[in-house]
C-alpha cells in the first residue's frame, strides 16, 4: 500500500470516530479491518489479489466484532460515569449554595415520572418501543437539621 493511499485512508477514517452510533461504529469497524487485512496481505504476499481478498474479509469480521466490544464497553461506562455524576452531585461537590460551607448541606432526589410506549407504526415511519422520563421536582439543596444530644 503506497504512502498517498495510507494518508487518504487516515484522514477519511479519523474524523469517523467521535460520537457515533452502534452500526456506525461497527461500519467504521469492518471498513478500517477491510482496508488494514488488505493492505498487510498484500505486502506479504507481493500483490496477490486472492490474497489481499482474503485479508479484507478476515480483516472487516475481526475490526466488525472488535468495534462492537469496544463500543459497547464506551457506552456501559460513559452510562456509569453519568448515573454516578447525576445521582451523587453532593459527594462531587458540584456546587454549594451560596455562603455554605462544610456537610451541612444535602441535595434532594429529583422526581421523576417515567412513561413507555410500545412500538407503532404512524404513516410510513416506525416508532420503536421507548420510554420517556420527566423530572416533575427538581432537586432542591436544603440545611441538614443538626442532631440534639441534649436530653
Amino acid at each position: 500500500m503506497n504512502k498517498y493511499l495510507r494518508k487518504m485512508l487516515v484522514l477519511f477514517f479519523v474524523p469517523l470516530i467521535g460520537c457515533t452510533t452502534m452500526r456506525e461504529s461497527v461500519l467504521l469497524g469492518v471498513g478500517s479491518g477491510a482496508a488494514a487485512g488488505a493492505g498487510i496481505s498484500s505486502a506479504i504476499e507481493k500483490g496477490d489479489s486472492q490474497a489481499a481478498l482474503t485479508g479484507a474479509a478476515i480483516g472487516a469480521v475481526v475490526g466488525g466484532i472488535a468495534s462492537y466490544f469496544v463500543h459497547n464497553g464506551l457506552e456501559n461506562r460513559d452510562s456509569k460515569v453519568r448515573r454516578e455524576t447525576l445521582f451523587n452531585l453532593d459527594k462531587f461537590s458540584v456546587s454549594r449554595p451560596q455562603g455554605s460551607e462544610g456537610p451541612d448541606y444535602m441535595v434532594t432526589e429529583p422526581t421523576v415520572e417515567t412513561q413507555c410506549f410500545d412500538s407503532e407504526v404512524r404513516g410510513d415511519k416506525l416508532i420503536q418501543a421507548h420510554c420517556e422520563s420527566v423530572i416533575v421536582n427538581r432537586p432542591e439543596w436544603f440545611k441538614r437539621k443538626k442532631k440534639n444530644n441534649e436530653h
